[in-house]
């Protein structure tokens, strides 16, 4: 059996200071390949409604749990 180890490592927290919003990143790929904090947007929003709504995908994404636990019974021993 294979034990998986993901390990997360964040530059700093996500923030919000007013109106600029900063999203922390933990490693991942970027139109320049794979980065250790990449970017993935930097602007301004001029319209509110999409980026809620891409917002909000987000935080369900964030706080989806994909591990399933099974009772001890569907197991095989």
């Amino acid at each position: 059996m294979t034990n998986a180890v993901q390990a997360y490592s964040y530059a700093g927290p996500s923030t919000l200071d007013g109106s600029r919003l900063d999203l922390s990143t933990s490693g991942g790929r970027a139109l320049s390949g794979p980065q250790t904090y990449p970017r993935f947007f930097s602007g301004l929003i001029t319209e509110a409604a999409p980026a809620a709504a891409g917002l909000l995908a987000l935080a369900d994404v964030a706080m989806t749990r994909y591990h399933q636990p099974r009772p001890g019974w569907t197991r095989d021993w």
